[in-house]
Formats: C-alpha cells, sequence, structure tokens
C-alpha cells in the first residue's frame, strides 16, 4: 500500500485538504485519517484542483465524511475542465456534497481564505 500524507491547513471557519496527483484505494487509509481530522471544523473544503484521477473509495470517504460531520458543511472545488468533474457528475457527487468550481468560491462559502496552520 502506498503510504502518502494528506496536509490540512485548518483556520477558525474552515479546514482545507488540497489533493494533487492520483488517489486511489492504496491511499484511502490516509486519506481518511485527514478527513477526519477535518471534523470539528465548520466547513471541510476538499480541493480536487489539482487532481487528475479518483477512486469509489475516494468517493466514498467524501461520502463517510459527509455523514459523519453533523452540521459541517462539505465542499469539493472541483473545475469544471478537470478530469475528476467527469468522474463526480457520473456518480452524482454534486446531489449529496456542495461541489464549486475554485477555492476562491469555496473560501467565500466558507467565510475567508486559509492560512497555514
Amino acid at each position: 500500500m502506498i503510504q502518502r500524507e494528506f496536509p490540512v491547513t485548518t483556520t477558525g471557519s474552515y479546514s482545507l485538504l488540497e489533493i494533487s496527483g492520483d488517489v486511489d484505494f492504496s491511499m484511502r487509509n490516509a486519506f481518511e485519517r485527514a478527513l477526519d481530522g477535518m471534523k470539528t471544523s465548520p466547513t471541510a473544503i476538499v480541493s480536487f484542483e489539482h487532481c487528475s484521477f479518483c477512486d469509489s473509495s475516494i468517493i466514498g470517504a467524501l461520502m463517510k465524511l459527509h455523514k459523519s460531520s453533523g452540521d459541517a458543511n462539505v465542499v469539493l472545488v472541483v473545475p469544471s475542465t478537470n478530469p475528476v468533474s467527469r468522474i463526480f457528475e457520473l456518480v452524482g457527487v454534486s446531489r449529496v456534497l456542495t461541489v464549486v468550481q475554485s477555492l476562491t468560491e469555496a473560501e467565500r462559502l466558507a467565510g475567508g481564505p486559509a492560512t497555514a496552520p
């Protein structure tokens, strides 16, 4: 199994996880650990702007976050030109989670830009 870390940046109003490259089942455990750290934030932003592929295990982890986050808002950043956008469209992710085109738009929904931890 590939070992990869997914650092989370946190502010008072949201947590941000930026994904790059391919993410799949082999990275699911590390991805879920990062998402677990976002549960206490009012808004969890997961950016797929620099992600080229994700599989169903990653989508499942996002749904798990949504179900366990209570009143917290989960926002995904997926530009329409990104290959992941088509995967999310086919699965119907936007029927469950908020999907926006840019990190700026997600930050605006959450109440301001991220700062380093």
